[in-house]
């Protein structure tokens, strides 16, 4: 644990070093990175494990390449993180097993998390950070969970960014999370600390999904994909042509995806239809239609 805090440390300063010696602001300027939002456990991971099969993106991996496996709690683990990039952004003081943490999405860690600016030197140490751990000249792909809540500042670091957000609907997330927590106390995978002050995970479930989707409205309007987990989850025609679009949208050429990726035995709780996720749509289109129509 020590040699991997000093390790950290080490890549963190070379970074900070580098902010004032390498400047990647002309080349960010006309990258367009693809960004995965979602909260955990809204299929942010097959998402981005879809997004990568294709030729034309460069998944920004912490570690490589990674295939979906079953934790002890009876759910499927998270993969696909760009976890050795932009380190500097969480709380120095967070710890996802301590406490609530596991609901990041609850007001307490929201005015930690959320980044609408950097200054000129971490703004310059971002860029390199993504620049760096690129391997090709392929569209980076990039999925942190917490980026929800740093909209803002991606559209300031590359302007031309898209993003695929995904989103499930509230019973599923609800039933899905509340049990992976329980079993984790039960099977010892959670720290004695961690707790969820039920009813929370309905908050949490809300406001990421509400700020996600307002931001992508105000900031980056035109530029995102918004994908709901039931249609992945759903027979064969509809997922094909659901992730057909994506690829489309995205200026991609469309490309079989092996069914292999969607293996349901990695599916605790099958999502359901998405008239929650839609309400809360219409709202937002309706309160910034309203706003900007004033004088």
């Amino acid at each position: 644990m020590r040699l991997g805090r000093i390790k950290r440390r080490a890549i963190s300063l070379n970074h900070r070093i580098r902010a004032y010696l390498v400047d990647h602001e002309k080349e960010a300027a006309l990258l367009a990175p693809v960004f995965v939002l979602g909260a955990n456990r809204s299929g942010t991971s097959v998402c981005t494990r879809i997004l990568s099969l294709h030729p034309d993106i460069e998944g920004l991996f912490d570690g490589g390449p990674q295939d979906p496996s079953m934790a002890m709690d009876g759910h499927s683990m998270g993969y696909g993180e760009a976890g050795h990039i932009w380190r500097s952004l969480s709380p120095s003081n967070y710890d996802v097993g301590k406490g609530e943490s596991a609901l990041w999405g609850l007001p307490g860690y929201i005015s930690q998390f959320y980044t609408s600016s950097v200054s000129l030197r971490l703004r310059r140490q971002l860029i390199n950070e993504v620049m760096d751990a690129r391997q090709t000249n392929l569209i980076p792909l990039i999925k942190l969970n917490h980026n929800v809540f740093r909209i803002p500042m991606i559209r300031d670091l590359f302007p031309k960014a898209r993003f695929v957000f995904i989103s499930r609907d509230h019973k599923s997330y609800i039933e899905s999370n509340k049990h992976k927590w329980a079993r984790d106390r039960e099977t010892g995978q959670s720290a004695p600390s961690s707790f969820v002050d039920y009813p929370h995970i309905g908050l949490h479930w809300l406001l990421i999904n509400t700020i996600t989707l307002y931001d992508l409205r105000k900031y980056a309007e035109g530029d995102y994909f918004h994908l709901q987990l039931q249609v992945l989850q759903a027979e064969n025609q509809a997922r094909s042509e659901t992730i057909k679009h994506m690829f489309t949208f995205l200026g991609l050429k469309p490309v079989e995806i092996d069914d292999s990726v969607f293996d349901s035995s990695f599916v605790y709780r099958q999502s359901e239809e998405d008239s929650d996720i839609r309400s809360v749509s219409r709202l937002i289109d309706e309160l910034i239609d309203f706003e900007n129509s004033l004088p």
